[in-house]
C-alpha cells in the first residue's frame, strides 16, 4: 500500500454524495459533492475484489502516490485517497477524490463544434508543454503515457481565464532507463512505437501531444489518418503553415531521438517559429537530424533559444598545442646538445619551448555567438578577451579552410566567416577535429532561401 491510500474507517465513502457516473473501466469515476464542504469533487473508486488484474490495483496506488506529490494549476489536487475494508478486515475498495475542474474534455469540445485554427493550436501547445515540462522536470521525469484529447478538459483559472487541465493520471509511469519493462497503455493513433514497446520516455507523451494538435486541427482521429514512410500524413487534412507543420512533424518523428528530447525543449521550438533566427539556428540541438548531431566525445557545447545561437569551445587549440610539442621538443633537445647544458638544464628548456606552448594552448576558449543583430567571435584566455563581430545580415554561414592563427603567421584549419561584406574577411583558427569543424559549420548554414513562383 502506497503512503498516499490510507486504511480508514469504510464510513469514509460515506462523505461523498454520487451524483453522476463518468464511466470508467475497472476504476468507476464519479462527480460527487463533499458533504462537509459541500465542493463538487471528482471521487474514483476501484473495487478490488472485482479487478480482473492486480495492475489495475498497483496503476490505481501510483496515480495516488504521483498525485499527492504534483503541485500545478493544470493539473487537479488530490484532495484525499483511502481504502474500505470488508468485514474480513481486507482490502475491498480504492478511493480517489480529485478537485473537480469544471469544463468540456477536447474530445467532446470537437464534437460540439469547437474548431481550432494555426493560432490556438499554438496557444493548446504552448499549455500543454508548460506542464509537461513541469512533470518532465520531476526526479525522476513523470510521463503521462495517455495524452489526448479526451484527457484534456478546457476549464478556467482562479483569475476567471480559460485553461486547459491535464487529466486522468492512471497511466502515468516515471522514466528510469531505456531497457523497458513498463506497462504499455495508451490511446491507439496517440501512442509512439516505442510506447508500445514498454520503452516510454519523455519524447513519447510528445508525439502524443503532436497527435493531439492535429486532431484538432483535422477534426478527424490520428487512426484514422494516412500514413506515409511512418509518419501521419496530416498537411493535406489540416491548414497551418508549413513552419507549424514541421514543428508537429518533430513531435510525430517515428524515432523518438528525432523529437525534442522533452516539453522544454519542444516548448523552446514553438516559442522560436517566427523568430528572426531560423529555425535551425533556434531550435536546440540535442535531438537535431543525425547530420547535425555533435560528433561523439566532443567538449564542445551549444546553447540554442529562439533570438540566440552560441557554440563554446573550452579548448579552442587543443590539438594546434599538442601538435607544437613535437617540432618545439626536438628544437629543445637540439639547443641542449649543442650547448653542452645540463641535464637540469635541457628539461627547463625543453619545459619552456614545448610545455608551456601546449599548456597556454589549452587555456584558450572559444565563444561563437549569433544573434539577430550581430555575429560574434570572441577568444578568451586568462580573463583577456579578442573579439570580432559583424552584423546578422551580413553573415552567410561558415566554409572550412586554413587560416592564419591569432598574433601567428602558422597556418592551420579553421573556419572562414561567408559574408556579404567582402571587405571585411572574417576567419576563426580552431585546433579541433575535422568532424568538429564541419559539425559547427552545419549548426551555423541558413536555411536555404524558397525559389520565387514563376
Amino acid at each position: 500500500m502506497t503512503q498516499a491510500i490510507a486504511d480508514k474507517s469504510s464510513a469514509k465513502s460515506a462523505r461523498y454524495e454520487l451524483l453522476d457516473d463518468l464511466g470508467g473501466g475497472q476504476t468507476a469515476t464519479h462527480l460527487a459533492r463533499d458533504r462537509d464542504t459541500g465542493d463538487e469533487v471528482i471521487v474514483k473508486m476501484l473495487d478490488v475484489r472485482q479487478s480482473d488484474e492486480w495492475k489495475a490495483v498497483e496503476l490505481f496506488e501510483r496515480e495516488a502516490e504521483l498525485l499527492a506529490a504534483l503541485d500545478h494549476p493544470a493539473i487537479p489536487k488530490l484532495l484525499d485517497a483511502f481504502v474500505e475494508q470488508d468485514e474480513a478486515g481486507h482490502r475491498a475498495r480504492l478511493f480517489l477524490v480529485q478537485e473537480y475542474v469544471e469544463g468540456t474534455d477536447l474530445a467532446r469540445a470537437v464534437e460540439e463544434g469547437f474548431r481550432v485554427d494555426e493560432e490556438r493550436a499554438k496557444q493548446i501547445a504552448r499549455e500543454l508543454l508548460e506542464v509537461s515540462s513541469y512533470l518532465h522536470a520531476q526526479d525522476p521525469p513523470v510521463i503521462h503515457r495517455d495524452i489526448k484529447p479526451a484527457n484534456i478538459i478546457r476549464g478556467t483559472s482562479d483569475d476567471g481565464s480559460e485553461r486547459l487541465h491535464l487529466v486522468d493520471f492512471g497511466a502515468v509511469g516515471r522514466f528510469v532507463s531505456a531497457k523497458g519493462g513498463s506497462t504499455v497503455i495508451g490511446t491507439a493513433g496517440y501512442v509512439p512505437t516505442e510506447q508500445l514497446a514498454g520503452r516510454a520516455t519523455p519524447a513519447s507523451d510528445l508525439y502524443a501531444l503532436g497527435a493531439t494538435l492535429v486532431y484538432l486541427l483535422s477534426r478527424r482521429p490520428p487512426s484514422e489518418l494516412p500514413v506515409e514512410r511512418m509518419r501521419l500524413a496530416f498537411r493535406k487534412v489540416t491548414n497551418v503553415s508549413e513552419e507549424f507543420a514541421e514543428f508537429l512533424d518533430r513531435l510525430l518523428a517515428p524515432a523518438p531521438e528525432d523529437r525534442p528530447k522533452d516539453a522544454t525543449q519542444a516548448l523552446a521550438e514553438l516559442d522560436s517559429l517566427g523568430s528572426k533566427l531560423p529555425v535551425r539556428w533556434s531550435g536546440s540541438i540535442d535531438n537535431q537530424p543525425r547530420r547535425l548531431r555533435p560528433p561523439s566525445g566532443t567538449k564542445i557545447t551549444v546553447d540554442r533559444r529562439p533570438d540566440h545561437l552560441e557554440v563554446y569551445l573550452p579548448h579552442a587549440y587543443g590539438h594546434y598545442g599538442l601538435s607544437l610539442m613535437l617540432p618545439f621538443g626536438y628544437l629543445a633537445v637540439a639547443v641542449a646538445s649543442s650547448e653542452g647544458l645540463s641535464a637540469l638544464a635541457g628539461i627547463a628548456l625543453f619545459t619552456l619551448l614545448a610545455v608551456v606552448p601546449y599548456v597556454v594552448s589549452r587555456l584558450i576558449d572559444l565563444r561563437l555567438v549569433l544573434t539577430p543583430e550581430r555575429f560574434e567571435r570572441t577568444y578568451g584566455c586568462l580573463g583577456m578577451r579578442f573579439k570580432k563581430s559583424l552584423p546578422t545580415e551580413q553573415f552567410e554561414g561558415f566554409e572550412l579552410g586554413n587560416v592564419s592563427a591569432v598574433g601567428s603567421q602558422r597556418s592551420m584549419p579553421g573556419l572562414i566567416v561567408k559574408s556579404s561584406a567582402k571587405d571585411d574577411e572574417l576567419t576563426i583558427p580552431m585546433g579541433i577535429s575535422k568532424a568538429e569543424r564541419r559539425w559547427i559549420a552545419k549548426l551555423f548554414e541558413p536555411e536555404a532561401p524558397e525559389e520565387p513562383d514563376e
